[in-house]
C-alpha cells in the first residue's frame, strides 16, 4: 500500500498477495520518530446479508508448498511459495527478493519482513482485512489499521468492494475472478491523497491471479498446487 501525502511516490518493499502484488513504498513523515498510534479496529464493517439468489464463495484452502509466479509490470518476476505461519496462519516467501509476507488465518495482511529475520518491518496493526468472507458481488467491507515500519505509524483507512465477476486472461490461463476494488487514505485530518487499486481473485486458483497499482500491472503466470485431502 502507498500512504503518501503531497509527495511524490518513492519506491519500496513488495507487499503481499493481497497486497501481495505491488511495491510498497516509504512512508511519508505522516508522525516523528517516537509517536505511538494505537492499533486500528481490523475489520471495521461488512456487508452482513446476501443478496437474494446470490453465489457466495468461501475462503480458499491453502496448503504449504503451494506455489505462485507472478510477473509485475512484464518485467519483475514475484514468486510467492506458501508456508505455514503462526496461530494457523500463512507466509507467503519470496526467494527473489528476499520477502516474507505473513497473514493471519482468515488471509489478513499482518504485515511483512525478511526471510532471514523473525521481526516484522512493516506491520498492519492489528490487521488489513483483504478479504471479508464469504465473498459475493456486490460485498462492501471496511478495514482500519495501523501501519508502522519502525519510524513512522500512520492510520489507515480502506475501503473494499467486490463490485463485479469477470472472465480474465492471464499467462496462467483463463479464469472467472471476482473483482475487488480497494481505496485506501490515511486515516487523519489533512489534505491526503485517496489511493485506488484493483485486484482480480480467482476462486478456481484460491489466489489473486491479477492487480493493477500505481499504473502497473502483475499477472499470475504460473500456479502449483499440491495435491487436495
Amino acid at each position: 500500500m502507498n500512504v503518501f501525502k503531497h509527495s511524490p511516490l518513492r519506491s519500496g518493499r513488495h507487499r503481499g498477495l493481497v497486497v501481495a502484488l505491488a511495491a510498497t513504498a516509504l512512508l511519508s513523515s505522516c508522525l516523528s520518530s517516537g509517536d505511538t498510534l494505537p492499533a486500528g479496529a481490523g475489520l471495521r464493517a461488512h456487508d452482513r446479508t446476501m443478496p437474494a439468489g446470490a453465489v457466495t464463495y468461501a475462503q480458499p484452502h491453502w496448503i504449504a508448498g503451494d506455489e505462485l509466479v507472478f510477473r509485475r509490470g512484464g518485467r519483475i518476476e514475484l514468486k510467492f511459495v506458501v508456508r505455514e505461519g503462526a496461530d494457523g496462519g500463512f507466509e507467503l516467501e519470496d526467494s527473489i527478493m528476499g520477502r516474507v509476507l505473513v497473514l493471519d488465518s482468515t488471509l489478513a495482511q499482518l504485515g511483512e519482513r525478511a526471510i532471514d529475520d523473525d521481526e516484522l518491518e512493516v506491520q498492519y496493526d492489528p490487521f488489513d482485512p483483504s478479504y471479508a468472507w464469504p465473498l459475493w458481488e456486490g460485498k462492501r467491507w471496511t478495514g482500519e489499521f495501523t501501519q508502522r515500519d519502525g519510524h513512522t505509524d500512520v492510520p489507515v483507512l480502506a475501503h473494499y468492494h467486490c463490485d463485479a465477476i469477470e472472465v480474465v486472461q492471464t499467462p496462467a490461463g483463463t479464469f472467472e475472478a471476482l473483482r475487488i476494488w480497494r481505496r485506501d487514505r490515511p486515516n487523519m485530518e489533512g489534505n491526503y491523497f485517496e489511493r485506488t487499486t484493483v485486484e482480480w481473485f480467482a476462486p478456481e486458483v484460491g489466489y489473486v491471479i491479477k492487480r493493477l497499482a500505481d499504473g502497473l500491472t502483475t499477472e499470475l503466470v504460473e500456479f502449483h498446487a499440491q495435491a487436495r485431502p
